[in-house]
């Protein structure tokens, strides 16, 4: 097995041993930064010398997308529909649809922290426009994601903070717009990571799972090992998480972390298949449902999680969709959901 074919956010001493200090300064001391389960560093160290890093790939790819912070509404406004342009992932917008494509396929798509940092941004940039209801992440090639690029650290490449996590996604928690993940290839360590942080996970017959980290002295610090026993239980998260082993597609669907299997060359067009049928819906009313289905999850009990307050339900209760629905049913036609 290749090294950048097994992830982790956590990197390599030179003797091999897991350690979780950068490569780039090895010796140096970080009483600044703090490490979550997560694997990811959320403070910079003393010189900034993370906040610099992030910093200056949130430039470029701000400057690209539309995210800076000096543009008008109107820019905004105009933004909007139109294909971002990415060093390291395509994206296209259509029919409140985003699709991301990771594209560093000459290393099976593994991750580097620029290219964390920039997806981060692309996910900030679906989160915060209106009209984007759904979000589908793949990987160009052969590959969804082969995970952390332990190459790239390996070669003394730059390291910075990130802060949402492996993807942009494993370390946000607030985002209330579905996400499906269509995967093409290998999905190993932090690559299943991306897939088991989103709603729905379609697969290629040809997809193949792992958290492999453990043979390599590593460990599957971005959420590997609290998101998959919460999606199939502890028995069987444990049967792949001690053992690294590889899971096939039609395994993966048999545990229970897999939607549906399909023909490589259908996995695109069904998982946009999914994502329509997700836009049919009232998607305030697909935000809400989500909200509460992943909260309740972290509550005591079935009383507490009926009772209490959710303000993406009052949210949907208020706006006008709330009355297009019922009125479209009613007409006998179809809603025209506004989001609003």
């Amino acid at each position: 097995m290749r090294v950048e074919e097994n992830q982790s956010p956590t990197t390599l001493k030179g003797d091999g041993s897991p350690s979780l200090s950068w490569p780039s300064a090895p010796n140096r001391s970080r009483p600044d930064a703090s490490f979550t389960a997560g694997g990811v560093i959320h403070d910079m160290c003393a010189d900034g010398t993370e906040a610099n890093g992030v910093n200056e790939v949130a430039e470029r790819i701000r400057s690209n997308i539309g995210l800076v912070g000096t543009l008008t509404a109107a820019q905004r406004t105009a933004s909007k529909g139109d294909d971002m342009s990415t060093e390291f992932c395509l994206v296209e917008k259509a029919d409140h649809i985003m699709t991301v494509r990771i594209n560093r396929p000459d290393r099976l798509n593994a991750l580097h922290p620029p290219a964390n940092a920039e997806l981060g941004l692309v996910f900030d940039e679906f989160a915060d426009d209106d009209s984007l209801w759904v979000a589908i992440i793949t990987g160009e090639g052969r590959g969804f994601s082969a995970g952390n690029d332990l190459r790239y650290q390996a070669e003394g490449g730059k390291q910075m903070a990130i802060p949402r996590g492996f993807g942009g996604l494993t370390s946000r928690f607030d985002l209330n717009k579905p996400v499906i993940a269509a995967v093409n290839g290998v999905a190993m360590g932090g690559g299943f990571e991306i897939a088991l942080a989103c709603d729905l996970i379609i697969a290629s017959d040809k997809a193949m799972f792992a958290l492999p980290e453990p043979k390599v002295g590593l460990a599957a610090l971005a959420g590997g090992l609290q998101r998959l026993p919460r999606q199939i239980g502890p028995k069987r998260a444990l049967g792949m998480i001690l053992t690294g082993r590889h899971v096939p597609a039609d395994e993966a669907l048999q545990l229970g972390f897999v939607n549906e299997v399909v023909p490589a060359d259908q996995l695109m067009t069904r998982a946009r298949e999914w994502a329509m049928q997700i836009i049919a819906c009232s998607p305030l009313s697909i935000r809400a449902s989500k909200d509460v289905v992943y909260r309740s999850l972290d509550m005591e009990s079935l009383p507490e999680s009926m009772a209490v307050g959710y303000e993406s339900v009052k949210r949907l209760v208020k706006s006008e969709d709330f009355v297009e629905g019922p009125l479209a049913f009613s007409e006998k036609r179809a809603p025209n959901w506004k989001g609003r």
